[in-house]
């Protein structure tokens, strides 16, 4: 018994839940880089005045996304993911946090939501979602974000040391080097990095997305890791 859920199963989000990528920025670049490729290969084997004509940053984005719904019906395919218990949003017509895509792979598992677990990145979408439904909502943030949070974090905290007096400041370098009060200073802020704090540094951060779900953004349980479920588990 998880926090009032005995749990059968668990449900995960298949996106940067499950795998890790670099951040947004740089995988944009090499996406827009490798569409111009693509274009330039096919271009290289046909005549065709119609795809010859159009853009070549639209024509990419076209091809991506016939790759990658060629991909997803590979998938279907092979063995490694059950497709009757994967929902699709692009296959289905709706997307997180709608209840329906969740009950869509519940009802395939033949489980109810409050004997599930969901595990993902989005507050918005997996989490908001999860507790529609009464389900442990469990939230796997983006490494970027909680980097993002915890630098954050260590510029509040220094900016609040600096209002020290010079007189305690002088008086505890009195006992230690310059190099081991700036290491010391680090040390207690990063301990003092809470979850709570990731999770008010988001909800500041995306106020306008999430302001009318404020009441159901709060996630059961807050992992970094995904052998973090081992210990739950």
């Amino acid at each position: 018994m998880i926090k009032g859920h005995q749990i059968r199963c668990m449900l995960f989000d298949l996106g940067s839940t499950l795998w890790t990528s670099i951040d947004k920025a740089a995988w944009l670049s090499i996406e827009q880089t490798s569409n111009l490729n693509a274009v330039k290969a096919l271009l290289s084997f046909t005549s065709d005045k119609e795809l010859s004509s159009m853009e070549s940053h639209t024509l990419g984005i076209l091809l991506r996304k016939a790759v990658e719904k060629r991909i997803r019906f590979e998938e279907r395919q092979n063995d490694y993911f059950e497709y009757d218990y994967m929902a699709i949003s692009a296959d289905l017509g709706i997307r997180k946090p709608n209840p329906d895509i969740f009950m869509y792979a519940l009802n395939r598992l033949s489980v109810p939501p409050e004997e599930a677990a969901m595990v993902g990145d989005s507050l918005k979408a997996d989490i908001v979602g999860a507790r529609m439904l009464n389900m442990l909502a469990i939230w796997k943030p983006k490494a970027s974000l909680r980097e993002e949070a915890k630098v954050a974090w260590m510029s509040s905290y220094i900016a609040s040391r600096e209002h020290q007096t010079q007189s305690s400041i002088a008086q505890y370098r009195g006992a230690v080097s310059d190099a081991e009060l700036l290491e010391a200073s680090e040390d207690e802020g990063k301990a003092g990095f809470t979850e709570d704090y990731l999770l008010a540094y988001v909800r500041n951060r995306d106020g306008q997305k999430l302001h009318q779900l404020q009441d159901d953004i709060k996630p059961d349980i807050i992992i970094e890791n995904l052998k973090d479920l081992l210990e739950i588990f």
